[in-house]
């Protein structure tokens, strides 16, 4: 004999299983007291505390993702006069600059947002490409340095759409 079910039950089912697939997982990590949120499930590969520098893997994907939130006034083109987006541009400046002193490395910037205080910039380089996010949070000096491999099947706009998703999850 079958068993009937009221439909409402098989409906309620229905909706709480999509409810639980639909979930998106996170992996949270804190730097400086300031939480990012990675979609999926990521291990720590490497970390310096002393410069605020960590290495993340999400092993399914093959994304290796590094991050930094530093306090701007350790960085040596600090200056108390410069604040907000203007940081953020003064770091980009800095760390551009360094990098273009090899004849064989390219830089691009994809994006900028002075509202939401953030430069996403691509560097070529002969051991590979780099997406970077530079942006400013909570008084910290955040990068986001997507590094790009032949495993990873994203294209250069879902690449920078992850890591603004990250920089702007609260």
């Amino acid at each position: 004999m079958l068993f009937r079910f009221p439909i409402a039950f098989i409906i309620f089912i229905f909706v709480m299983s999509f409810n639980v697939s639909a979930q998106k997982r996170y992996t949270p990590v804190i730097i400086n007291g300031i939480e990012f949120k990675f979609p999926g499930d990521w291990e720590m590969l490497s970390k310096r505390e002393e410069s605020s520098q960590y290495s993340l893997l999400e092993k399914n994907k093959r994304i290796n993702v590094g991050i930094s939130a530093r306090k701007p006034e350790l960085l040596e083109f600090y200056s108390p006069d410069i604040t907000g987006f203007s940081l953020v541009k003064a770091n980009y400046k800095w760390e551009s600059d360094y990098w273009s002193t090899n004849p064989n490395t390219t830089i691009n910037v994809l994006a900028v947002d002075s509202i939401a205080n953030f430069i996403i910039w691509d560097m070529m380089i002969p051991q590979g490409e780099n997406i970077s996010l530079y942006g400013l949070k909570s008084g910290r000096l955040i990068n986001l340095q997507f590094n790009v491999n032949k495993e990873v099947k994203m294209s250069q706009a879902e690449i920078m759409t992850f890591l603004k998703d990250i920089y702007l999850k609260e």
